[in-house]
């Protein structure tokens, strides 16, 4: 199995290397976190082989999608089991990889390979829970049943800081398409943002039907394509407040 690419045509998978277009800071990053990640014991860095005309040549490695365990029935828990240890064991090393998803890493013989570095590593983390909002919990909320994750919501949204935030600082553009919508353009308290998060988690929440467990974040990555982000922006907001009052 490979890496999962939302964006079509940006990875090219070849038989002993993969080709990634991208950018400087996207190689000085792998660069940094291979480094860093000599100091793991079972998480591999791909090598970075060449950098030009805006592609990154860089080591293939080769095992088992963990997205692709977790969207699996029958390799769910499996699935389930090395994200968390896998999170468990980054965070407990400093290790703060801004695109820990299940789409980019693969499992193999003991080993994790961990890919995607256009955000880095996040430094001088001081509130980890807000690491984990601005980076991680999303896609890992995505795919783990609420009762199968390390975090619950509670445990990361319970912020309550007044400090305003550039919205332009905010990188997700559905975030900001949401707080647009909210009248924020210019500055917002940093639990409005959060809290702005915390729906898009809660729509995108997995659940069990008839026996199988359904992922509402792959109709929501379809619906965005289709009908664009000013939609997606509604959507959300309009299906947060749909469970509100289903309460």
């Amino acid at each position: 199995m490979d890496v999962i690419s939302l964006d079509e045509g940006k990875v090219i998978m070849k038989e002993n290397m993969v080709l990634k277009h991208s950018n400087f800071q996207e190689v000085e990053a792998l660069k940094k976190a291979y480094e860093k990640s000599k100091n793991l014991k079972n998480v591999v860095v791909p090598e970075i082989y060449d950098f030009r005309d805006d592609t990154i040549y860089m080591q293939r490695c080769y095992g088992d999608n963990l997205e692709l365990l977790l969207r699996n029935a029958k390799t769910h828990s499996e699935g389930v089991k090395h994200v968390n240890y896998l999170l468990n064991y980054l965070l407990s090393n400093g290790f703060y990889w801004c695109d820990f998803a299940p789409r980019n890493i693969l499992f193999n013989n003991g080993k994790y390979m961990i890919f995607d570095f256009e955000r880095g590593l996040a430094e001088n983390v001081v509130d980890w829970r807000l690491y984990f909002i601005n980076n991680v919990y999303e896609e890992y909320g995505a795919f783990l049943l609420p009762e199968e994750r390390l975090f619950t919501i509670d445990d990361i949204f319970n912020v309550n800081d007044l400090t305003l935030i550039d919205v332009e600082s905010i990188s997700s553009k559905r975030v900001k398409k949401i707080l647009k919508l909210f009248g924020f353009t210019n500055k917002v308290p940093l639990f409005v943002y959060v809290f702005t998060v915390k729906m898009i988690v809660i729509n995108e929440e997995p659940y069990i039907n008839n026996g199988e467990i359904v992922f509402p974040l792959l109709e929501l990555e379809d619906f965005v394509k289709n009908y664009g982000r000013d939609k997606y922006a509604e959507k959300i907001v309009g299906g947060y407040y749909a469970r509100i009052r289903s309460l």
